[in-house]
């Protein structure tokens, strides 16, 4: 298990947010808290993404090229929504990771880089 620092990016047409954390990466898992307390875990093995707050539960499988399936889970109305995950790039060197993906035609920018 090892502490690295993070820096994050998480982007759309709408919002860009750029944040500085602390992570832990211990067997081919990349864990850290967001600035509004959501608990994320990154597979780096399968890129799968997990996401949870107290409002919601999130998974997202990332396969380049691939069209896969994510699950959105709503606490206050237990209630699942199925999304479809298009992958358009998923590049890994080192700690660092880029994932650009399409939700409903909408393009995300999800990427990763260790400070050092």
């Amino acid at each position: 298990m090892s502490k690295i620092k993070i820096r994050v990016f998480v982007e759309n047409l709408a919002e860009k947010r750029r944040w500085e954390t602390i992570a832990i990466l211990q067997d081919e898992m990349l864990k850290y808290q967001e600035e509004d307390q959501t608990k994320v875990i990154l597979d780096l093995k399968n890129y799968s993404l997990k996401r949870e707050n107290d409002k919601i539960n999130m998974y997202y499988l990332f396969q380049k090229g691939k069209e896969t399936k994510g699950i959105i889970k709503i606490k206050e109305y237990e209630k699942n929504l199925d999304i479809k995950i298009k992958t358009t790039k998923l590049e890994r060197k080192n700690k660092n990771i880029e994932i650009k993906y399409i939700i409903e035609n909408e393009e995300f920018l999800y990427k990763i880089e260790e400070m050092k």
